[in-house]
């Protein structure tokens, strides 16, 4: 349980700023954390928990492929906390 809060506030922390994707999200996750996380728990954590709104899915191109990925951003009247 600690383990989602501290991801939570870390979330909460990077949307802050704007949307972001999915990967974007991950990505400063795993920048900030030592032990890390999936994507599966991330957006679990996204889908799951009030803070946070599906805003819309974006386009993404890789080198051999394109796949869609979903923008988030922390939900209206949301004051911060992680709980």
């Amino acid at each position: 349980m600690k383990k989602n809060k501290q991801l939570v506030s870390l979330m909460v922390d990077l949307l802050k700023d704007g949307p972001l994707t999915s990967r974007d999200i991950l990505d400063g996750v795993n920048d900030r954390l030592c032990w890390g996380s999936t994507m599966n728990a991330i957006t679990n954590v996204l889908a799951k928990r009030p803070q946070f709104e599906r805003l819309d899915v974006v386009r993404a191109y890789g080198l051999t492929s394109t796949y869609n990925m979903v923008l988030w951003q922390l939900a209206e009247g949301y004051g911060g906390d992680a709980e």
